[in-house]
Formats: C-alpha cells, sequence, structure tokens
C-alpha cells in the first residue's frame, strides 16, 4: 500500500522510495486505531510493530509517536527506531492516521457534555462512543436478566433492599438535575451491628453500576483511606454513587471536614509545584456508607452536620441469612447493567418532566412530614434528600413495570428524620449531655451555699422549682463543651437563649455572681429541667 510519494510498506516492513530504489528504513510498524478522549480531546495510538520477529502492540500519545526524538525511548520494548529513521517513522505513523480506525475513551464518570450534547458516561457512554479507560472495574458482567430475576425474588416486596437500591439510583437524578436545582451531593450512611446486611445492601446497591466489592477497585470500596484519598475517589463523578464499607476502618478522628467537602462538591484549592492554584474537581451524586457506628456521632455536634447526612440506624437490611448470600451469589456474577438503563430512561424523559415530578414528591413529602409532625427549622433544607429518593423509586418502578412499597421506604425514611430532628435539636442535646456530665462528675460540683474547697471545681448547682440552676464560669463551660463534641459554644449558648434555658443580662449570655469570693464575677447560668 503507498502511503505518500516517499514512504510505503512492503512486505516485511517499511521503504524510502528513491527513484527506482527501496531503502528499506525500518521493521513493520503501523497504527492499528487512535482513541480519543473525550474530556480532554488527548490522543493515544495504537501501534503495531515488529519486535524482532514477533508482532507486538503498545498504546502511545500522539505526542509522542509525531515526536522523532520522543520515539527513540521505544528501543526498549523492541521497536525498530534509531536517529536516522526516527524522522521517517513519524512521517509514515502521521500518514497511517487517516485509515486507522477511529476509537473514543473517558475516564471520568457520570454526566457531561460532548460536542454541546448531554452525554453519560459509565463503562460505555450514552450519546457517544466512548469506553471507559480508568482503572475502575465498570465493565458489565453476566446478564441483566439474571440480576433482574435476583431483584424481584429476594428484593422486591422487602423496603429495606428496595430503598437502598433507589438510593442508589438517585446518583442519577442527583447527578441530572442536582445542578440547576442547587442540590448538594447525598450522604447516606447505614449503622447497625454486623448481623444485619449492611454490607450486602451496599454491594446491592453499587451491582446496579459495576463491580460489587473490595477485592478489585471499583465503586464498592472501604474507608481504609485518608481523608484527601478518600475525595479523590469520589473527585469527577457526577450521577454515579460510590459507597464506603465500614468506617470503624477509617484512620480519620473526625469527620466534619470529609462531610462538609464531600456535600459540598468540590475539593479545596491546592498549588501545584509551580505555585500556582491546581484546577480542582467537582462531584455530584450519592455517597453510601456504613459501619457499626454512626457517621454523624464521628463528626462534632452541630446542625451542618445532621442536615448533611441522612443517617439510617439499626435496621434490618436483608431478610436472613439465606436471603444475603443468595444475593451476593447473583451480583457477583451479574452487575453493571440496570444503572446505565436508568440514566438512558432518565434523559429520554427530559430535564422538565424529571423536575417536575421531583417537585411534585417535594409537596407530597412536606403533607407527610407535616401529617406526622416531624418537623423543625431545618426540614426544607432535608425534604429535597427524601424527595430525590421518592422521585427516583417512582421512575425505577415505571422503568421496569414493578411496584415499590413507597408506603413502608417513606416509614423508614421518617423514622430516621425523626432520630436526625432529635439530635440536631442543640437546645436538649446540650442539657442532656451537661445532665450527664453532671451525674458522671458529682465531685466537680458544689450545690447550694457550699464552700469551693477543690482544685477541678466546674460549676455551682442550685435546686429552683421546676429546674436545677447551673452556675458555670465561661472557661470551664467551653472546655466541657469541646469535650462533648460540640463544635463552637457561641452556637450552644444562642440555642440555649433561644430555647429559654440561659439565664442572662440583657444583651449579654452571662451574669455577675459571686464564686467563692466576695468579689462578682461573669458566669453563664443555665437552667436544666428537673424532668
Amino acid at each position: 500500500m503507498r502511503i505518500n510519494e516517499h514512504i510505503q510498506r512492503g512486505n516485511d516492513g517499511i521503504y524510502i522510495i528513491d527513484g527506482n530504489q527501496q531503502l528499506k528504513i525500518c521493521r513493520e510498524i503501523g497504527i492499528s486505531s487512535i482513541k480519543t478522549d473525550i474530556e480532554t480531546n488527548e490522543k493515544v495510538g495504537t501501534i503495531d510493530y515488529d519486535d524482532m520477529g514477533m508482532m507486538r502492540s503498545i498504546d502511545i500519545k500522539r505526542s509522542d509517536y509525531l515526536t522523532p526524538s520522543k520515539l527513540l525511548k521505544y528501543q526498549a520494548v523492541g521497536m525498530d527506531v534509531m536517529s536516522n529513521n526516527a524522522q521517517y517513522i513519524a512521517m509514515y505513523l502521521r500518514d497511517e492516521e487517516i485509515t486507522a480506525l477511529k476509537l473514543y475513551s473517558h475516564s471520568k464518570l457520570g454526566f457531561d457534555k460532548y460536542e454541546d450534547k448531554e452525554i453519560y458516561k459509565l463503562y460505555e457512554c450514552i450519546g457517544c462512543k466512548s469506553i471507559y479507560k480508568g482503572d475502575l472495574e465498570l465493565e458489565p458482567k453476566g446478564t441483566k436478566d439474571n440480576w433482574l430475576s435476583m431483584f424481584n425474588q429476594e428484593v422486591l416486596g422487602h423496603a429495606p433492599l428496595e430503598l437502598i437500591s433507589v438510593i442508589s439510583l438517585s446518583a442519577v437524578l442527583i447527578g441530572y438535575i442536582g445542578e440547576e436545582l442547587a442540590l448538594d451531593t447525598q450522604i447516606v450512611h447505614i449503622s447497625g451491628n454486623s448481623t444485619i446486611g449492611k454490607s450486602t445492601a451496599m454491594k446491592l446497591a453499587i451491582s446496579m453500576f459495576g463491580y460489587p466489592d473490595v477485592k478489585k477497585r471499583g465503586l464498592f470500596t472501604t474507608y481504609n483511606s485518608t481523608d484527601n484519598a478518600l475525595i479523590r475517589k469520589i473527585s469527577g463523578i457526577n450521577g454515579v454513587p460510590i459507597a464506603f464499607d465500614e468506617l470503624s476502618m477509617s484512620k480519620i478522628d473526625n469527620f466534619t471536614e470529609v462531610i462538609y467537602r464531600i456535600t459540598n462538591g468540590t475539593d479545596k484549592d491546592r498549588l501545584n509545584k509551580n505555585l500556582e492554584i491546581r484546577k480542582t474537581e467537582s462531584w455530584l451524586t450519592t455517597v453510601l456508607s456504613n459501619g457499626e457506628k454512626s457517621l454523624v456521632k464521628s463528626a462534632n455536634k452541630n446542625a451542618g452536620i445532621q442536615v448533611r447526612v441522612l443517617e439510617i440506624d439499626d435496621l434490618v437490611w436483608t431478610k436472613d441469612a439465606k436471603n444475603a448470600e443468595r444475593i451476593n451469589q447473583t451480583i457477583m456474577n451479574n452487575y453493571g447493567h440496570i444503572g446505565i438503563e436508568f440514566a438512558q430512561f432518565v434523559m429520554e424523559k427530559g430535564k422538565d418532566e424529571i423536575k417536575n415530578i421531583y417537585e411534585k414528591c417535594i409537596v407530597k413529602i412536606k403533607q407527610i412530614f407535616k401529617n406526622k409532625n416531624v418537623i423543625d427549622e431545618f426540614s426544607n433544607r432535608r425534604i429535597n434528600k427524601f424527595a430525590i429518593i421518592l422521585a427516583t423509586a417512582i421512575l425505577f418502578e415505571e422503568m421496569l413495570g414493578i411496584k415499590l412499597n413507597k408506603k413502608e421506604i417513606m416509614n423508614i425514611l421518617v423514622n430516621a428524620e425523626k432520630t436526625s430532628i432529635k439530635n440536631r435539636n442543640f437546645d436538649k442535646s446540650i442539657i442532656d449531655y451537661l445532665k450527664e456530665y453532671i451525674s458522671s462528675n458529682p465531685s466537680k460540683f458544689k450545690h447550694g451555699l457550699e464552700k469551693i474547697t477543690t482544685n477541678d471545681y466546674v460549676g455551682r448547682l442550685t435546686n429552683k422549682k421546676d429546674y436545677t440552676e447551673l452556675e458555670i464560669v465561661p472557661m470551664q463551660f467551653e472546655k466541657i463543651i469541646k469535650e462533648g463534641g460540640f463544635e463552637d459554644e457561641k452556637v450552644v449558648l444562642k440555642e440555649l437563649k433561644k430555647n429559654g434555658y440561659l439565664d442572662h443580662e440583657k444583651d449579654r449570655n452571662t451574669r455577675k455572681r459571686k464564686v467563692n469570693s466576695e468579689m462578682k464575677t461573669n458566669v453563664y447560668v443555665i437552667k436544666i429541667p428537673n424532668n
């Protein structure tokens, strides 16, 4: 085959044509395909070459195979390239590009734009012909029918497993409409002891999108990482769930910053080696988490954490051990089919229809919460999380032609919200904490007019008609608040004052009281209800 006027392929290599003479410049070489990264437009050629009698293939960046000096390093793998023929080989490979098979690849996951068109990237891509080239195990295995058969027999009719499946698929809706509606990445943590099927539930959830275990690198991973490593696993994902297994494996002492970073959807600015601000990745998705302990309680006690994490505690996720075993056997051999089909279904509906379903779910959930008296000042910020889950359930039902137990699913979510409301009302939680602290440290408190005789004095208790008055100096109050995991004593004092638990002078948080001397000093005076 003649490539151009001067260079052509012969039976045993590449030749330069000079008049009637043929000069062999190298053994056989050519480009079988060129992969274009749809995210960066960077091109990589698959170069086929004769390695001393054996044909081999290697992927080389276009910037390497078209640059003679860079081609020389491939001598090490047997390519017949030298300083006196590298220029001709580069010219030949450039002409080979015309007939090479054109392929496309991606390394990020979820929703994106390509040539002004909305696409969705998993192992394959909806909207363009692209294959995943990253190091996560995403290639589908087995069949969709086998997975669905398991789902119909083992999951359908058991609300906890229906719920975790829907929560996983909710990542698609968050990635699709989340940016336009200013939604955050959703964290869903399931906690409880080791016999309630938490890991099986999360593996089931992830099996819709990819390999559902920690034995290979995939969307189901562990907490055995630094906080920065956890963030890197999420970076670049828009509409594909990721799961972190077993919180107790984490080396992180306090999850406050991690929770804020995950839900905010962007990493903090960092400098590159030239001291310039490096481009940060973003993400918008659903993050699943499990552990025997609470994620919320592994962070500072503040309302921001409570609002950002949907935590479901002590729910029995699988029906029994055999149910868990049958699920695991199926999903390890059949995975990666449902998630991309659901994304296709959602995209065909279009954003306007999806947002309309979501808005109707908000109205419905507001009414449910109102009827059950499950509401506080943060409820409006929480309702969108539940609305995304309910909207996903409605769409999943339509896609598969099934009926989920949405009433029981909502009951689980309502109970989770009841617990969250109880925990995020700091005026009550701080009162409970103070009661526990006083009960555990009786020697640190004096009663009534008792004289202070110990150095570890914390405060004075005085019985009143309906409450016990705690008089405490600010330095000691700040200390015990931090011991209890409350992030900021100013926030705690504000809540106590707002709810009538703080006895204070006008425009202050304190009162002047005598503390074991004739001189008055500023103290906090807290009313602790006797009941």
